[in-house]
């Protein structure tokens, strides 16, 4: 057998030369597509990662009712079993949703009763937050439980529901409420010295609910039902198109985080979902602590309203106020007094969408996060949001820390999916998820957006308000 014939030296070498040519050429080609490490306070973000799918993404412990985990979802994605109808608002219009209900906010009126009070009176039980809101999740009413999707709202008391015989905004039949098919079901006020009879529920987008007070079985899984909650039922429900109802987080004597209290203690916890196709939870009681246990909590206190002399009217009593003391954009804290923030006072609430900060705080925050953001191009503004950029063509990009500065000090830095905003029309648009007041003395307000893959345990009994450190989403 022949032998094979070995290159010549000069060959050999040439050959070695070639290759490690070939080599250093590869290097240099695949270090650049490598996914550059984040810089020193900015996270380095996959660009698909934060883009809403048309189908429902991911998944959550349990199901929507039945679990230790009450699923939330947006009522704008694949992931709401809300009929899709022309009547929920497109993605840009909830931008201007929001505008009314921070206006809203700002004049919160609670328990605006009429003079009458007794049985069969309407009590004019206004609660003037614009109801747009944003997540829903599903409870269970009556004996035999039917399950409802309810927009979940921290600035309102009342839970109501939709009930038959409706006769204005009655389209999704099997979202009524029917009272004669409820073996449980008691017409009128169940709860010592609340109110009674039929009421009128109006909110100041024009949304109303109109209807009489009942009592029912309510039903948050197996273990978590509580006789006689009390509910508003419409036979009503002008210019409502969110879903079968509301449930009512506030602080106030007839929301659910007060009457269902001798079992869950007024606590409760979310997480709402990264994008608008992937899903959130909801929890309460011990089942909310152990939740949010493994998320590294940092609690800071809740507050009175910080001004004083406010009139009855706009009592905001059923808000939760924290002491926002300050922000932070890729490590450098604003140069901005914690006083435009205190004395005027900080709301948290899940209605709202994107975040509004006292023009002050917000031209700061939007001047250094232009600088941080420099890399990028600039796109044209997105209704209120003016600090805009085209990531089209982008793998990943590098986006600064943004960190809230709490009483307590109490750190929280958003996930990027809480720090920016995409454009539906098109989602390579990201804007800064904050907005100005426009006025100095108006609230500020965190809204839903910022509090994405958040784990928020509200403790109302202890007083104080936990965030999670690691993201809690999918």
């Amino acid at each position: 057998m022949a032998l094979a014939q070995l290159p010549s030296t000069s060959n050999r070498l040439s050959f070695f030369k070639s290759t490690l040519f070939w080599l250093i050429c590869s290097s240099v080609a695949i270090s650049h597509g490598v996914e550059k490490p984040a810089k020193p306070h900015y996270h380095t973000v996959n660009v698909s990662s934060l883009l809403p799918k048309p189908y429902c993404t991911g998944h959550t412990k349990g199901s929507s009712v039945g679990s230790r985990k009450m699923v939330v979802t947006s009522k704008r994605g694949p992931c709401s079993q809300i009929p899709r109808t022309k009547e929920i608002s497109a993605y840009e219009e909830s931008l201007l949703e929001d505008e009314n209900r921070v206006r809203s906010l700002n004049k919160k009126a609670s328990n605006v009763h009429s003079k009458a009070a007794g049985s069969g009176s309407r009590v004019q039980t206004s609660d003037p937050i614009l109801l747009g809101g944003e997540y829903l999740t599903t409870i269970g009413l009556g004996t035999p439980k039917v399950d409802y999707q309810v927009i979940i709202d921290t600035g309102s008391d009342y839970t109501w529901v939709r009930c038959k015989p409706c006769s204005k905004s009655c389209k999704s039949e099997n979202l009524l409420f029917d009272p004669s098919k409820s073996s449980t079901y008691l017409n009128g006020s169940c709860k010592p010295n609340t109110v009674n009879g039929a009421f009128d529920m109006n909110y100041l987008d024009k949304t109303y609910s109109r209807g009489y007070w009942g009592c029912d079985k309510l039903s948050l899984e197996p273990s978590d039902v509580f006789e006689r909650f009390q509910f508003g039922c419409g036979l009503t429900a002008g210019n409502f198109a969110n879903g079968a109802g509301v449930l009512g987080l506030g602080r106030g004597d007839l929301s659910l985080v007060s009457q269902t209290a001798s079992k869950f203690n007024k606590t409760f916890s979310y997480c709402l979902p990264k994008t608008s196709s992937s899903r959130g939870h909801i929890d309460f009681g011990d089942g909310a602590r152990s939740a949010s246990s493994s998320s590294g909590l940092k609690f800071t206190n809740l507050i009175k309203e910080p001004r004083q002399n406010i009139p009855p009217l706009y009592n905001r009593s059923s808000l939760y106020f924290l002491e926002l003391l300050g922000i932070s954009v890729a490590g450098s804290r604003l140069d901005v007094s914690p006083t435009i923030f205190t004395s005027v006072g900080t709301v948290i609430d899940s209605g709202t969408v994107i975040t509004y900060l006292p023009p002050s705080a917000y031209t700061a925050l939007s001047k250094n996060f232009k600088q941080s953001m420099a890399d990028y191009p600039p796109a044209p503004s997105q209704e209120k949001l003016d600090t805009c950029y085209d990531v089209t063509g982008y793998g990943s990009i590098q986006l600064p820390e943004i960190t809230l500065h709490f009483g307590g000090a109490t750190d929280v830095s958003l996930n990027p999916s809480g720090i920016v905003w995409i454009a539906k029309k098109n989602p390579y648009i990201w804007c800064l998820g904050f907005a100005a007041n426009k006025k100095s003395d108006d609230l500020t307000i965190i809204g839903n957006n910022q509090q994405r893959e958040l784990d928020i345990l509200y403790d109302i009994d202890a007083g104080k308000i936990g965030f999670g450190t690691k993201p809690c989403g999918d």
